[in-house]
């Protein structure tokens, strides 16, 4: 991996302070998903390492996915039952879908745009068409029982 050299020592120490014994290439998947996620619920992702490992989906079948996040009314949401908890008494929520692709090249290229953008349109179908990992499952779950919400 040839990241600039001030990335490479965030990467590394980021590494370091997670204790986090993956590849290079899953590290900057989850460091850029800790990012920016950190900007939506500041902290979370620092208290819940479990966290982190859930939203990261990046690896095979992933849809050109690398990270995937809810959040209903700002707070990050990890099961059905978080949904239950927050909207308890019949309060509205506002969820908010976040979808990452981490790329450590110097120039973009259009295709694995294309590949990211089909894998959130496909992700938010009712049915996912294209072979997806288990990490996609379980938050496409979440997001088919969000849609299913009275």
């Amino acid at each position: 991996m040839s990241l600039n050299p001030i990335v490479n020592a965030k990467l590394k120490k980021f590494k370091d302070d997670f204790w986090l014994s993956c590849g290079d290439d899953e590290a900057f998947e989850k460091y850029t998903n800790y990012n920016i996620l950190s900007q939506f619920q500041p902290g979370v992702l620092s208290t819940d390492l479990e966290l982190m490992d859930l939203i990261s989906v990046g690896g095979g079948d992933d849809l050109g996915l690398d990270g995937i996040a809810i959040f209903l009314n700002g707070q990050m949401i990890k099961s059905c039952e978080d949904i239950d908890g927050l909207l308890t008494g019949n309060k509205k929520g506002n969820f908010e879908f976040v979808f990452t692709q981490a790329k450590n090249k110097k120039k973009f290229e259009y295709e694995e745009f294309l590949k990211f953008s089909t894998g959130v349109f496909d992700f938010l179908q009712e049915k996912i068409s294209k072979p997806h990992n288990k990490e996609i499952s379980t938050w496409h779950s979440i997001y088919q029982y969000i849609m299913s919400y009275h």
